[in-house]
């Protein structure tokens, strides 16, 4: 209708009363006698008194609707905002013209606080539960209870039980500043029964405690015990020797500080003992003597293989699918103490030096599954046949066929034909120098593949690596024309999947970099080296001797050959420099030269080229560096990560940029402040998170804590259910 008003009112030659105030070219409006009047090209289209407010508010909503004024326009004529305008154009949509009608005033009941609220309310005030907690267990606002209390709905109970009370940052340091026997001791007679041998491991207690800093690691708990931290622990190592600490703090309080990017033990001493101690249902945490300590009970038993080997048994049989392909590559780690160690190419500092090098296995997401401490800087082919593929095996039995993705350090064609024949598939680089692939062979192929698109230029071809050893060569052209071969003995799989699942390798690469900023995984956690067996095997110094003279000579022949080459060379120059060997001189030299390299050559022939460790002089035997220690909590690094690995992903859909930002936020997480707020009748405990940075940060946070409070889980120790509030956020 307003549509053909609108047709009507164009073909009208404007002639609005001489009286009138314009609103725009079209129309206008007319107060006279406590009415106004609105016209339209000259016609009348409306009439309400001045003091009719839902008439003036109709009026305006008619001209809109017609078509005729802008927003704009009456709000320069009226003074009135263009918001209130656009809300009551949704008002008349929604509700029609009622919508425009005052609503009734008067005396307002209440629509929070209702009386079944009080009455809650009341029973957590008089169970010492403070303002703010009572808020966010009615789920309103903290002011709202404040102003319960003011207007005497609420009544303060000075009788109630202070154990169910919630504590604050400022009494707590207080009360952790004054206890006598240590900063924040205060469970006294458990400690006295520990020292006796009476206590084998204190159990968790918790009390309210608001602020808490550091508490929203809690956050990850669930995932720490889902991946088995304490569950297959327990089957491992059983228990520690009886005392206030047990394998289940030490384990918790590893894990914990390796989230929050607490790195090493000494660093707990920068931190408050007490609010670390909450988070572990303790009075404080142990000290660092006590941790080391601790360690070294576990390390002692020498069993951090068979926890690695069985944490990574638990994660194969959740996800099998996982190690299709496997990404494995060493890390090197450079050591500067006095011990004689191997040497190691350290790719960071650009030289060889002394170095332990630590293979790690990978999953096909990137994911570690295990790590391999070389005993003597091993190369990747031999640490890859002699423990590599005994893991793999006992993990997923001798029948299934998993392929093995490494760089060139792996490079072997005569090792690819070896793993082939152990029922294993490869896919690496090809090294060394390749002819190029003519342009017209390549193609391009777009695939989707893991939830991302893919676009390369790929051509393929069989080549023969080892007589009779064929393999599949891929290569992707880049833009620039560049040209990067793969090869693999795989055969089922498309050229986009191969190319994909080989330029993948960089996320393990991406990994490295992320545990050595993060977690720290080059630190020394234990001093002191351990004797390898005299009998392992080792390279031959007086070999690698002779292949250094072999190289200098050759070195030395090839640069005699191209002067030699000057003099016989038909455009060469006739002159000559007055100094300098003659052309019989030079076929002297490089005769010589000849000698000798034949003479070397057989000298490396009888040399061995590996000779027993005993065998060394004394001076040049090399020890290990102690690594039972290391590799557990090592162990227990990839086990956060892994944890951190699975709120990530829970992450991705809850934001557009998390994939960028998902792990930043996840540390700002990690490390927030939240109340600990146990609800012993109901059986659970609260995690009640304080607001992040930023509205979306709490949007995502709110989602997640929803998330992680349906996994159910209890806080080890104790029959208490996890459960995690967002920040309370007042829209009204």
């Amino acid at each position: 209708m307003g549509n053909n008003l609108c047709m009507i009112f164009q073909h009208i030659l404007p002639f609005n009363p001489a009286s009138a105030k314009e609103i725009n070219n079209e129309a206008a409006y007319v107060e006279k006698e406590d009415v106004r009047a609105y016209y339209v090209s000259g016609v009348a289209v409306f009439v309400h008194g001045l003091e009719d407010k839902v008439g003036e508010r109709i009026a305006r909503v008619q001209l809109l609707s017609l078509g005729v004024v802008t927003k704009e326009e009456l709000s320069r004529a009226f003074g009135i905002t263009t918001t209130t305008l656009y809300r009551q154009e949704l008002r008349v949509g929604a509700e029609g013209v009622g919508g425009l009608l005052d609503k009734k005033r008067g005396p307002h009941r209440p629509h929070k606080l209702v009386e079944e609220k009080i009455a809650r309310a009341q029973q957590l005030a008089d169970e010492g539960y403070s303002k703010r907690a009572i808020a966010r267990e009615l789920e309103v606002s903290p002011g709202a209870i404040r102003f319960a209390f003011k207007d005497g709905r609420l009544k303060n109970n000075k009788r109630s039980d202070r154990r169910g009370k919630a504590t604050g940052p400022k009494e707590r340091s207080d009360l952790d500043a004054i206890c006598t026997n240590g900063v924040a001791v205060k469970r006294d007679a458990e400690r006295a029964m520990a020292m006796e041998g009476l206590l084998h491991e204190a159990s968790a207690k918790f009390q309210a405690a608001e602020g808490v800093r550091g508490a929203g690691v809690l956050i990850a708990l669930p995932m720490l015990l889902d991946l088995g931290l304490i569950e297959v622990a327990e089957k491992v190592y059983s228990s520690l020797r009886s005392g206030f600490y047990g394998l289940r703090h030490l384990l918790l309080l590893l894990a914990l500080m390796t989230l929050l990017r607490i790195k090493t033990p000494e660093q707990l001493s920068k931190n408050a003992p007490g609010e670390m101690g909450i988070l572990l249902g303790l009075d404080r945490v142990p000290e660092v003597k006590t941790v080391r300590r601790k360690l070294k009970e576990l390390s002692d038993r020498q069993k951090a293989y068979e926890y690695s080997r069985s944490l990574a048994e638990r994660w194969t049989k959740d996800d099998p699918d996982a190690l299709g392909i496997l990404y494995i590559d060493g890390h090197v780690r450079g050591y500067h103490g006095k011990h004689k160690l191997s040497k190691n190419w350290v790719s960071r500092q650009h030289l060889c030096a002394p170095a332990t090098n630590d293979v790690w296995v990978n999953d096909i997401g990137c994911q570690p599954l295990f790590i391999i401490t070389a005993t003597a800087n091993e190369n990747l082919r031999d640490l890859i046949r002699t423990q590599v593929i005994p893991e793999i095996r006992a993990l997923i039995g001798n029948d299934r066929r998993v392929t093995f993705c490494f760089d060139r350090g792996g490079w072997s064609p005569r090792f690819f034909k070896y793993l082939s024949d152990q029922n294993f598939d490869v896919l690496t680089y090809r090294a060394r120098e390749y002819d190029p692939w003519l342009e017209k062979e390549f193609r391009l192929i777009e695939e989707s593949i893991d939830g991302r698109s893919i676009k390369y230029e790929l051509a393929e071809k069989e080549v023969e690596v080892v007589h009779g050893f064929w393999m599949r060569e891929v290569r992707r052209r880049c833009p620039s024309g560049h040209q990067t071969a793969i090869l693999t003995t795989r055969r089922d799989l498309s050229l986009g999947t191969l190319a994909y699942r080989m330029f993948n390798r960089w996320g393990q690469e991406n990994f490295f970099k992320y545990m050595r900023e993060n977690f720290a995984i080059d630190h020394l956690w234990q001093r002191g080296v351990q004797d390898i067996d005299q009998t392992y095997p080792v390279t031959n110094p007086a070999r690698k001797l002779l292949e250094s003279q072999l190289k200098a000579t050759q070195k030395e022949l090839k640069k005699l050959q191209v002067e030699y080459g000057k003099w016989i060379h038909p455009s060469s120059l006739v002159v000559r420099k007055k100094r300098g060997p003659s052309r019989d001189q030079l076929a002297t030299q490089i005769t010589e030269l000849r000698t000798t390299i034949e003479q070397v050559k057989l000298e490396i022939k009888k040399v061995p080229i590996k000779i027993s460790l005993a065998e060394l002089p004394p001076e040049d035997r090399i020890v290990r560096l102690r690594h039972e220690m290391k590799h557990l909590t090592d162990t227990i690094k990839l086990l956060a990560y892994r944890a951190e690995t699975k709120l990530f992903q829970l992450l991705h859909p809850l934001g557009n940029r998390n994939d960028k930002e998902g792990r930043a936020l996840l540390q700002e997480i990690f490390k927030s402040t939240a109340d600990i707020m146990p609800d012993f009748p109901n059986n659970r405990i609260r995690v009640c998170f304080h607001t992040l940075a930023d509205p979306r940060s709490n949007q995502i946070l709110s989602r997640l804590c929803e998330i992680m409070s349906q996994t159910n889980q209890t806080y080890p120790g104790t029959n208490l259910v996890m459960k995690y509030e967002p920040p309370v956020c007042n829209h009204a």
